[in-house]
């Protein structure tokens, strides 16, 4: 029985596990050897058995023209793939073993009767003294040529090609594995594609010519151009010198199979360019540039009619019914024989497509994109990716996508997810921010579209992918990730952000920072939550302060409240004003000054009286730095009762610049009685006259100037004197010179 089987060669076949067959053979050889040892070749039983490892057989010459099995260090291997340890792989091993064979290959034209006998005289147990009961020998006595036992072609197909270990995990799909024993080298490439199966023997590739026909082109686009374009001038250069009729005739094929090749390359404008430029260069070559033009390949027209009649019948058909699948393999196979021009007209075709009126075209065409978009490698076609990507942004500016697009804008997001392109990822998201709108803490869309992204890309799963991406990632990436996280800008990214906001490394704390302070009312819902959770302020009995991993985390809560300047942050912030640990009160009033306002103050207003003095003259000078005219009246309320921070009140209100605070400074150089209050014999009245003619100096307008004059030529002459170099004097010439 000839081995004639065909199977039709496209992308379904070769993803056909070569592992799965070997060990089906393996499996049922060593069955059928069982059987023919117990019961013989003639019995039933024994001629059934051997039925099942030839029809094995047949199904690996649809992709391969030998069949190998080989021992190699006491391992059996077969098709070059290291077998699982099993009991029917012990058992073919103990059989090569015994009959000390080392290397077997059945050739495809292999009859059952053969193979039969093969198998029989494989599980016999015989004496190997004599050189007569040898398998070889066997096998050459019953004239049995499809079927070598250690000869140099057995050996060679073993140790001329790659060896896997199919006991672990691996890529053992035909389609791999024959790509694999293609090689690199485009000149052996082109052999392949001049001479066919001849060249396959000359070269020991072990795949039928069909499967290599199939993968020629793709492989060859593979390749780098820089590579092609050696190999062109390495074979011009040998055409020019070769003197023999047979060589150069010989180079020749190869030059224009090569360049016939080249033709489906992504870069062949450049590589044809340069074989060209290499021809005109050489004058002995010159007059052979038109013979080596190489027309549009046969099989390049042959994707591209197919791909039309696909996309015409799927896209136009009238049924309602219809199949897609044979849709995605041929876009691939444009983009790996290099038709990208194509492949980017089809992708524009299908958008045109969303928009038409036929609900049904419209699924269709979304079917065809999302299906055009998986295929995609966004390392050799980002052109084509980018591209699909600017158009989408461009219709949501121009608010004209269907609804259908939020599919195709999840397939998008999922892909640069997956292939960690943030690049694309922060293109695609900052476009469907622009189509939400924040009311009052609440997203509103005015796209269904957008919306069911967003939602999606807010699952935890995703936004925890980003973080860490982020927090792994270059400077550049990170500043891409930090983008989409704040163009996603939902609580769960906060609340991501939030589990490292106390990491141990300072940039990754910063940059979730960064996003937290652009988030809006979801970074504030968060850090609130997590202010007003008493277990956050839990410590050990006696002590003040908080344990590093809890603080980390309530500073930087209390900071991103800050950051946002929201005035809702301030009942999480109020509750925390008496808490032990100075370092959050002193948080606080950092965050109080972003916040700034009335309620700001007021809450500042009750931290001047803070226990601490640092606590008590930073909520002082927050008041002055925030400078509300209406909050003067509280601050000199707040120097007369307590001189501890009058000297800081009187600096802030001169921050402040308003008519309360100047007539109170002025009221200081000029009024002993209200001097004497403030001091209360607790503070220095010189100091509180330096602060308050500084203070003056500060507002700098007429009437504050003036009154440093008045004060200065109502001192007495016995008063210039004793102060002539005092720092009062210093505080007046000072400011006086200024102004």
């Amino acid at each position: 029985m000839n081995k004639a089987s065909k199977l039709a060669i496209d992308d379904a076949a070769l993803a056909t596990n070569m592992n799965v067959l070997a060990l089906d053979f393996i499996r049922e050889l060593a069955m059928a050897c069982r059987k023919l040892s117990i019961y013989g070749s003639d019995h039933p039983l024994a001629i059934k058995a051997v039925e099942k490892p030839f029809f094995a057989l047949d199904r690996i010459y649809l992709f391969r023209n030998h069949v190998t099995l080989n021992l190699d260090g006491g391992i059996l291997y077969a098709l070059n793939i290291r077998l699982k340890d099993s009991l029917v792989t012990e058992e073919i091993t103990r059989y090569l073993q015994v009959l000390e064979v080392r290397a077997i290959a059945i050739h495809r034209q292999v009859t059952i009767a053969e193979f039969a006998a093969f198998a029989e005289r494989l599980a016999k147990r015989v004496d190997l003294s004599s050189h007569a009961n040898l398998l070889s020998t066997f096998l050459e006595k019953r004239n049995i040529t499809t079927i070598e036992v250690n000869s140099e072609k057995a050996f060679r197909l073993f140790e001329t090609h790659k060896k896997y270990r199919g006991d672990t995990y691996g890529n053992f799909s035909v389609k791999n594995l024959a790509l694999q024993q293609l090689g690199e080298n485009p000149e052996d490439l082109a052999d392949i594609d001049a001479r066919g199966a001849a060249a396959l023997d000359a070269s020991g590739l072990d795949f039928t010519l069909e499967v290599v026909k199939y993968l020629l082109l793709e492989k060859f686009a593979g390749l780098p151009a820089q590579g092609i374009t050696a190999v062109l001038a390495d074979l011009a250069a040998r055409i020019a010198a070769a003197d023999e009729k047979p060589q150069r005739e010989h180079l020749l094929q190869t030059y224009k199979s090569l360049q016939r090749l080249a033709a489906f390359h992504p870069r062949r404008q450049m590589i044809l360019s340069e074989a060209d430029r290499q021809l005109s260069a050489d004058r002995r070559l010159s007059s052979m540039a038109s013979e080596l033009a190489t027309p549009m390949g046969a099989i390049r027209v042959a994707t591209s009619e197919q791909m039309d009649a696909i996309l015409q019948r799927l896209l136009d058909g009238e049924g309602r019914e219809y199949d897609a699948n044979d849709f995605r393999p041929t876009f691939q196979r444009l983009l790996k024989t290099g038709q990208r021009a194509k492949a980017s007209e089809i992708v524009t075709l299908l958008f045109d497509r969303l928009a038409s009126a036929d609900g049904l075209r419209r699924q269709r065409a979304l079917d065809l994109l999302a299906g055009a978009i998986t295929v995609l490698d966004l390392n050799a076609d980002s052109d084509i990716f980018e591209s699909a990507v600017g158009r989408v942004v461009n219709d949501l500016s121009r608010q004209i996508e269907t609804f259908e697009y939020s599919e195709i804008m999840w397939s998008l997001s999922d892909k640069c997810l997956t292939c960690r392109r943030f690049d694309f990822l922060a293109r695609l998201t900052a476009g469907m921010a622009q189509r939400r709108q924040m009311d009052r803490g609440v997203a509103i869309y005015d796209s269904l579209a957008v919306k069911r992204v967003f939602e999606r890309l807010s699952r935890r799963e995703a936004i925890d992918s980003l973080v860490d991406a982020m927090i792994k990632a270059s400077f550049e990436t990170s500043g891409y990730i930090r983008e989409i996280l704040i163009a996603i800008g939902s609580e769960e990214v906060a609340v991501a952000l939030s589990h490292i906001i106390s990491h141990p490394i300072r940039q990754v704390r910063q940059q979730a920072l960064r996003v937290l302070a652009e988030l809006g009312k979801a970074a504030l819902k968060v850090s609130t939550q997590i202010l007003m959770d008493d277990a956050m302020f839990e410590r050990e009995s006696g002590r003040q302060e908080l344990p590093d991993g809890k603080w980390y985390i309530v500073r930087n809560s209390i900071f991103v409240l800050g950051s946002l300047a929201d005035p809702d942050g301030l009942p999480a912030l109020r509750l925390r004003l008496n808490d032990s640990d100075v370092r959050v009160r002193r948080e606080i009033i950092s965050a109080l000054e972003k916040i700034g306002g009335d309620d700001a103050c007021d809450v500042l207003i009750l931290m001047a009286h803070d226990s601490i003095r640092e606590i008590r003259e930073s909520a002082v000078a927050a008041i002055g730095t925030i400078g509300l005219p209406e909050v003067a009246p509280l601050l000199i309320d707040v120097a007369r009762r307590n001189p501890a921070v009058a000297v800081r009140a009187i600096y802030a209100l001169s921050r402040i610049r308003c008519e309360a605070s100047r007539s109170y400074l002025i009221c200081l150089l000029e009024n002993e009685d209200e001097l004497a209050r403030v001091s209360a014999d607790q503070i220095s009245r010189d100091e509180l006259r330096i602060a308050a003619i500084r203070g003056l100096g500060t507002i700098g307008d007429d009437e504050a100037i003036t009154s440093i004059r008045n004060f200065k030529d109502r001192l007495s002459p016995a008063q210039k004197i004793f102060l002539k170099n005092s720092n009062i004097q210093k505080a007046i010439s000072e400011v006086l010179a200024r102004h």
